[in-house]
Formats: structure tokens, sequence, C-alpha cells
């Protein structure tokens, strides 16, 4: 009876999360993370700094009009924060740090940190060695970080809210493992020119180490053909006029990086309204190359001005998410998920999750012995096996977390029910003696 009574919540439960639905609401300047199965969404703009805190859960396949959102509002954001910059690192690169920004309370931290396997938030005061470095620190807006393959965090460029000037400078976060609170904030001594100071740009780290840096408000006004690369391992700057077609000067567009050297760019603020809204920069090539790959109309008239949007390549798909676009000189909010196949740069509809394949040789040598002789054969076998994902096993203390979080989205009567179907689960094992 116990038994049939814990599924049936369970099922219940389940069958709730569907019906109480959870649509973010419309934003732009937003940041993403990408952990494991999970792209997580934090704060973003729409007429005040936002502390929404969701994710799309990417171990499933679905329809980019019914994305699979998750609710995290009770672990939202301490502060609301738009134009901030995110990344990645800690222990296992399980932590979510976030820097910066605009803020919607002012004595908030400049660096918060959440831990994606606790579901806790931190703050971290700056760990400033020098008199100064603390003088000459600058809170920053419109940063961009990434992470290396040793969970160091370069972040570069921005908007100084102090000199309301941009910056040139590298910026690097080290997260020490064994003491979590304590992280290691410092600016790189290297800077590649005043003339290089930017905003609203983008930064990729390639996995030769090289961080490429594309577009943005540059002091030079340079378009993005010329482009500003950093080398983690030797610790220098160099800049690039790459080939291929002539680009001109675009901002808050997006950049990712596919598994084969690619790195895809899309919409943003054009300075000629006739380039394309799809570039792909091709590593491979020295110098560096842009490419204008054929792709089929766009899902939705206007898209080609998507500009503050998050674009992230999971798999074989860009999935692109929020943002504004323009229709006629007005600026709309776009509230659609859209995916791109990265493969042949077509627009797709449904995402699919790449299954893990473990291909295995065994070799196999059996000794059959005659009379004359023995004689030794051996067989190579090869097993294929696809590794999926397995539902969770669920536990009474993850039942009890969905109902709080039902609870905090004002789902209180769903949460009452289940509530009480376990609580008359436990009095039915008393009455037992079970």
């Amino acid at each position: 009876m116990n038994s049939l009574l814990f599924i049936f919540a369970f099922v219940f439960l389940k069958s709730s999360i569907v019906v109480a639905s959870f649509n973010p609401g419309d934003r732009c300047f937003h940041e993403t993370v990408h952990i494991g199965d999970k792209l997580f969404f934090l704060g973003g703009y729409n007429d005040n700094h936002l502390s929404d805190f969701f994710y799309l859960d990417l171990s499933i396949s679905f329809h980019k009009d019914i994305p699979p959102w998750y609710n995290l509002d009770f672990r939202r954001i301490p502060s609301g924060v738009s134009k901030a910059a995110s990344s990645f690192g800690g222990s296992d690169n399980a932590t979510i740090f976030l820097i910066g920004g605009g803020r919607s309370y002012s004595r908030s931290d400049y660096i918060y940190s959440f831990n994606t396997k606790s579901f806790i938030w931190r703050s971290h005061s700056l760990n400033i060695s020098t008199f100064e470095w603390l003088w000459t620190f600058e809170w920053l807006w419109d940063m961009k970080g990434v992470t290396d393959d040793k969970g160091r965090i370069y972040f570069y460029g921005g908007w100084s809210s102090n000199s309301r000037a941009s910056s040139n400078k590298l910026q690097i976060l080290e997260f020490n493992i064994l003491e979590p609170s304590k992280i290691t904030w410092f600016e790189s001594s290297s800077r590649y020119g005043e003339s290089s100071s930017r905003y609203g740009h983008t930064v990729t780290l390639l996995s030769n180490g090289i961080i490429v840096i594309i577009g943005g408000y540059v002091n030079d006004k340079s378009g993005i053909d010329k482009i500003l690369l950093y080398n983690t391992n030797k610790s220098n700057w160099t800049s690039m006029i790459t080939q291929g077609i002539s680009l001109s000067e675009r901002v808050r567009h997006t950049a990712a990086l596919t598994n084969d050297g690619r790195i895809i760019v899309y919409g943003g603020i054009k300075k000629d309204s006739l380039d394309p809204n799809l570039v792909v920069l091709d590593t491979n090539f020295q110098p560096f190359k842009w490419l204008t790959p054929e792709a089929n109309h766009p899902p939705l008239y206007g898209l080609s001005g998507l500009y503050g949007h998050s674009a992230n390549i999971v798999g074989d798909y860009m999935i692109l998410a929020f943002g504004k676009f323009k229709i006629f000189e007005e600026e709309i909010y776009n509230r659609h998920t859209f995916l791109i196949d990265v493969r042949n740069y077509t627009w797709a509809s449904c995402f699919h999750p790449k299954r893990n394949v473990d291909t295995t040789t065994q070799v196999i040598t059996t000794q059959v012995e005659t009379i004359a002789q023995v004689v030794t054969t051996t067989q190579v076998v090869t097993t294929t096996q696809v590794i999926t994902k397995q539902d969770p096993v669920c536990t009474i203390h993850q039942l009890i977390e969905d109902i709080f979080g039902f609870f905090s989205n004002g789902c209180i009567l769903i949460g009452l029910l289940t509530f009480f179907f376990l609580v008359g689960g436990c009095c039915n094992n008393i009455r037992n003696g079970t």
C-alpha cells in the first residue's frame, strides 16, 4: 500500500510540474552558463535589472516552441543583474561565477558564485593584495569571460561606471578548491593598448589556449575583420587582420565555438546593415577566415536584427534565446527560442541531445589442441554501447524539495495535496508498525 502511495505521489508531482509549467519573461542582456545537461540563465534587463534564475533541460529532446524550462526562483540571484560577466569554474567546473554589471542594489557584492551541486549562492569579497590595486579598482559592466582547462577564468574589456569609459583590462579569477570562499582576483600586467578598449564584444577560447576577441564598441572603430588575440600560454597579445569577406563594426552580437574550430557569430547591431547576420570565423585557416555560409531563412521576420541575446552550442545545435530585435525601427523583445543546426547552418525545429557512444575492442585468443599441433586463433570483437541518461531515482528528500519549490511558485494546492499523500503514507506505516 505504501509503495503504491509513494508511486502515486511521485507521478502526481511530476504531472503537476507540467501543469504548472514555467515561462520566463522577456529580457535582454542576460547571462548563460552551460554545465552538464543544464543551460543556466541568469538575470537580464526588462525595465529594470532582473534576479530571475532558471535553466533549460538539455537531457531530453524538445521542440523550440515548448522548451523544458525549470524555474529556480527559490534560489534567486541575491541582486538583480544585467550586462554582467559569467563563466564556470571551481571544483569539477560546477560553480557559476557572476561578475560586475548593472545591479538593482547598490551595495551588492562585485562577485557572486553559485554551486550547482549544493544550490547555494555565495558572495565574495575581493582579495586585494595592494593599496594601489584598491585605488585603481573599477566596477565594470559588459565584460566577457572564458574558462581555461585549468579552471582559471579570464575577463576582458567592459565599461567602467567610475571613469565612464571602455576598458582594455584583462582580469583573472582563480578559485581555491580547498577553501571555496576564497578566490583571487587580479589584473594581468599585459595590455594591448588603449585603442583596443571595448565593450559589447565577445570572447572565445580556442582549444590551443588562444582567446579570440571579436567586435564591440572599440576605440579605434575597427570592423570585425580585425580581431584581437591573447595567448594564455605565453601571456602575450597580438592582433590579426582576417581574410575572407570584409565586415563592418558589430556590437551586442554572440559568438559560439564548434568542436572543429569554427566561431559562429550571430546578430548584433551592425554599422553596415547589408552585412550578413550569420557569419563564421574559421580558425583552421591562417590568418583566420570569415565565411558567409548559405542558410535557410530564419523562422521569424525581423530576427535579423537580434541583439542582446544569448547563443550556446550544445551538440549539433546553437540555441538562441531572448534579446531584442527591430521591426520598422521599433524595438521588440524576442520571447522565442531558436535552434540552428551547426552542421549545415539550417534553422531547426527540434533539439535532440547527443548520446554518448562507448566503443570497446576486445581481443579473444583461443588455443585448439590437435594430435599434430596446437593451433592458435585470434578473434577481434568490437562492441558498441550507447550510454543513455537514466531517470533519477526519486527520494523523499527530493520530493520535499519539489513541494517547497511549488509553494514558492504559488502552487499551494498542488503542494498541499502531495504533502497530505506523503503524511498519510507515514501514518499508515505507524499504525501498521512498519
